[in-house]
């Protein structure tokens, strides 16, 4: 009998895998798509016989949001995709009294819950009626997570106002990287020693990204992917992953609140400055920071148990002075330099103090200041069109502006960035046992960053390296973009006593690059450069200074089945294959170079791939609870 039972389950696994081929055609960067919950059970009678053909109905308690299942021949029930949030669970069948159990919950992402529920016999108009969340045990699967919820969100500090600073409670995570540029700063992570590029990151079910680092940083930026405030649930995990989720490192899935049957807001302003700081130890003086963070939420109805919205905005004001120690050449050393070099001795200041001892050089002292204006706005809206179908959308732009004040004159460095990312979500159910989610996500990132004289008309003012002497020059620039699209689709299939789930997406890309950056030359002493003798020039990107625009395209593809299946009533088997296609990423136009075969070997010819694709990443999936 359990030979049968398993050479059953794997036919079935095998069917999912099969019909999720044909289903989804394809996907990368499945990760953590998961944004919904699920409650099982089983339904009995007051002697512990199972009830077939008893209606169990799970209503959102905030939305009216409705999901029925009717028990078969063993009692069972599951109710799969259900939003997140607290539910009212009935039970009816024709000779027992009506079951309802109220504020069963909050439901996180990915949990499935059990409850068993006991009918007394009677008339389906009297009701036996339980109150109080039950404990919701995760005695279906085997994964292995760390939800944060919501009032965790509220009454966590977070010094950044970083959703990614909540990475620090899931276990295994730690920081890898760690800096500050201007006001803002960057923590990146890695789980259980894992490589860092193995992470991902999902709003909502859907990639949120920068392709070409794989992280979710805006430049100089704290705010990243959506306001701690708009957060219903901040979902990560590290190890033992269902087939749906990809990835050798962790994964992060955001979810944003969605609005209600009750309008419900919230106001907020958060504020830093030297009267409130302390100096640090070697400081003579307190930083003169200035830091103030605010913004609001509001969620409600649209229209009574039908439509619902979510309205959310952040914005970050930064202001911090840095003290700048330089040594500049004095006026009686410039007359004697040669006078190619006016333009850059134009633009160093002239020293504040004198060096005993030295008449070329002296001290030149002055506080420039950073300044940074970010603002993270997310709107999104939820539609229940029918006992069958629910759609929602949501659409976020984060925009920053950081302007860092150079010591030389004239000079500053301007970032500028941009990023938007789209999620649009629809669930189909077609029977209680059957149905499908379908997802497709945008995600749009510019930057532009310009370091040097903002507004000259010959910008491109090269660097000069002096030992003991600092000179302004060096300009550069940089603009980046990337766009990303993402198609999702699983089907969820109930099947007796297993719980089958299927699908892939596809994920493609395109990103543009263009660079520029002076020469750099080098002198060995500052006669030298008086007299114009270099001992070596470099060029970044040749004699242009630019390098030419690179165009890059990537797509990715996967598929996975996974089958959960209850062998006993105290026992859950988790088996899945995933499988992974990375594809080729492309240069349009020849510029990219690389080794393909080996270290030593000979560099990739125009037109060849950048790399070989390896068609054989099957990752096989098994677990039991």
């Amino acid at each position: 009998m359990i030979i049968t039972v398993e050479a059953r389950g794997l036919r079935l696994l095998l069917v999912s895998v099969v019909v999720g081929l044909v289903f989804a055609g394809s996907a990368i960067r499945m990760v953590a798509q998961i944004t919904t919950a699920g409650i099982v059970g089983v339904v009995s009678d007051q002697s512990g016989s199972t009830i077939p053909g008893a209606t169990v109905t799970a209503t959102g308690e905030s939305t009216g949001f409705k999901r029925s299942f009717i028990t078969g021949g063993d009692g069972r029930f599951s109710l799969s995709d259900l939003p997140l949030g607290s539910y009212t669970l009935t039970a009816e069948k024709a000779g027992f009294r009506t079951y309802e159990h109220l504020g069963f919950g909050p439901l996180d992402a990915g949990q499935v819950a059990r409850l068993d529920i006991a009918m007394v016999v009677g008339s389906p108009q009297e009701s036996v009626k339980v109150t109080g969340a039950a404990p919701l045990l995760q005695t279906e699967s085997d994964v292995i997570r760390t939800p944060i919820l919501q009032d965790q969100i509220d009454s966590l500090p977070l010094n950044s106002r970083s959703p990614i600073e909540l990475l620090l409670q899931q276990p295994g995570a730690q920081v890898s990287q760690q800096y500050q540029q201007g006001g803002g700063s960057y923590l990146g992570f890695n789980f259980n020693g894992q490589n860092a590029n193995g992470n991902n990151f999902n709003v909502d079910g859907t990639d949120a990204s920068v392709v070409a680092d794989n992280t979710i940083t805006i430049a100089s930026g704290n705010l990243v992917m959506a306001s701690v405030d708009s957060i219903a649930e901040f979902d990560t995990g590290s190890q033992n992953y269902s087939a749906e989720v990809k990835g050798s490192g962790g994964y992060v899935n955001l979810i944003t609140k969605s609005g209600s049957n009750k309008l419900h807001g919230d106001g907020f302003e958060f504020l830093r400055n030297s009267v409130l700081d302390a100096k640090s130890y070697f400081a003579t003086q307190r930083e003169q920071l200035r830091l103030n963070d605010f913004g609001g939420t509001i969620t409600g109805p649209i229209r009574r148990d039908k439509t619902f919205f979510m309205g959310s905005w952040e914005g970050q004001r930064i202001r911090r002075p840095t003290t700048v120690d330089l040594t500049v050449p004095t006026a009686a050393f410039r007359a004697t330099v040669d006078p190619r070099f006016d333009e850059p001795l134009k633009y160093t200041p002239l020293p504040t103090a004198s060096i005993p001892g030295d008449p070329d050089v002296g001290t030149f002292i002055s506080s420039p200041s950073a300044a940074i204006r970010q603002d993270l706005v997310t709107g999104r809206v939820d539609q229940i069109l029918s006992e069958k179908d629910t759609f929602f959308g949501r659409y976020t732009i984060n925009s920053l502006n950081d302007l860092e004040v150079s010591p030389f004159i004239d000079f500053s460095s301007k970032i500028r960035v941009r990023h938007q990312y789209l999620t649009l979500s629809e669930t189909h159910v077609f029977s209680p046992t059957l149905l499908n989610s379908v997802k497709f996500g945008v995600d749009r990132y510019d930057e532009q960053g310009k370091n040097g004289r903002q507004n000259a008309s010959d910008f491109g003012l090269d660097g000069f390296s002096v030992p003991g002497i600092n000179i302004a020059g060096g300009e550069n620039s940089i603009e980046f973009a990337h766009t990303a699209a993402q198609l999702v689709d699983s089907v969820t299939w109930i099947k007796g006593r297993h719980s089958l789930k299927f699908g892939g997406s596809y994920w493609g890309a395109i990103m543009g690059r263009v660079q520029f950056q002076s020469y750099a030359w080098t002198f060995q002493t500052d006669q030298a450069f008086a007299m114009d003798k270099p001992q070596s020039a470099f060029s970044y990107f040749g004699p242009g200074k630019t390098l030419p625009g690179n165009h890059y395209s990537d797509t990715q593809q996967s598929l996975y089945g996974q089958d959960d299946f209850r062998a006993t009533r105290n026992l859950t088997i988790n088996i899945g294959l995933r499988y992974d296609n990375f594809g080729l990423m492309k240069e349009s136009r020849n510029r990219t170079e690389n080794v393909v075969d080996n270290p030593l070997g000979p560099f990739r010819a125009a037109g060849q791939p950048m790399y070989r694709r390896n068609n054989l990443d099957f990752a096989p999936r098994f677990g039991f609870s």
